[in-house]
């Protein structure tokens, strides 16, 4: 499943984009911040705001590989600058490059449901705030993913991840109301829902219970969690950094690493890969 007629549409529309290399989404290294982007131009002669809308568009869709990208360049669009519009550039010229990369729905259901949380701790350069990236996936199929900058500043990784899951919960409670309507009608049991975290300290507050000094100003968000977890809704699992798949969703990756982290994205000429 793909959106290569839309994406060549928009690259016609965007024709005063020069067509130049782009191996990854974002530029690694790069640092995305309104002070270092320089002075706000009110008067920018691109249509950046239009870019950005029909990038975040074919994200949300079918590429969550593009989602932190877009997501870190609409904070500009209320007053884009020249440099701005070079980063928008930068990715227009990843998403033509990749316009027949395809989202791979899979029949193979061995693996259940599985999320992968993540958090990306302190990494807005602006506020101070963490990313949350999530994913869920039915066997080798993504159903969900989200990326989106808390809304407070997390004191440590494991607060972070901790909010993260949060919202990973959220997620997990409507798709298991939704299943339990589907029950009726769809033989297949996907049994219990498993989450993927990196992060130990969170896992560990959550499975044991631990409120202490260091987590009394986010307890409701530990007992959130927790509450759903010792009901049986989801289990945890340890999974290192470099297998986290939401790890694509909170932070700017080298080529090689958003490939293997994007395992459900293939080229629509290429079904071998998944």
């Amino acid at each position: 499943m793909n959106q290569e007629p839309y994406i060549r549409e928009l690259s016609r529309r965007m024709d005063m984009i020069p067509v130049r290399g782009a191996r990854e989404p974002m530029k690694v290294g790069a640092v995305y911040s309104r002070q270092l982007l320089g002075e706000a131009t009110e008067d920018l002669p691109y249509p950046y705001r239009s870019l950005i809308g029909s990038l975040l568009y074919i994200a949300r869709m079918t590429r969550p590989d593009l989602l932190i990208a877009v997501n870190t360049l609409a904070k500009y669009t209320s007053k884009p600058t020249l440099l701005a519009w070079t980063h928008a550039e930068h990715l227009m010229n990843y998403v033509r490059q990749t316009c027949s990369k395809s989202m791979v729905l899979s029949r193979r259901f061995a693996d259940g449901i599985r999320g992968f949380s993540d958090a990306s701790w302190g990494s807005d350069v602006d506020t101070s705030y963490s990313v949350s990236g999530l994913l869920v996936l039915i066997g080798n199929s993504p159903i969900i993913w989200r990326s989106a900058r808390q809304t407070i500043i997390a004191q440590s990784t494991m607060e972070a991840e901790t909010m993260a899951l949060v919202e990973m919960v959220k997620e997990l409670v409507w798709l298991d109301e939704i299943l339990q309507e589907l029950k009726p009608v769809m033989p297949k049991e996907f049994g219990r829902i498993e989450v993927l975290i990196d992060n130990e300290s969170a896992m560990f507050a959550i499975k044991n219970a631990v409120e202490n000094g260091s987590t009394k100003h986010f307890t409701r968000k530990l007992r959130f969690v927790r509450d759903h977890y010792t009901k049986g809704l989801f289990s945890l699992r340890h999974v290192s950094t470099n297998s986290n798949l939401a790890d694509a969703l909170t932070k700017p990756l080298s080529a090689s690493k958003l490939d293997t982290l994007t395992p459900y994205l293939s080229d629509c000429r290429d079904s071998s890969k998944f």
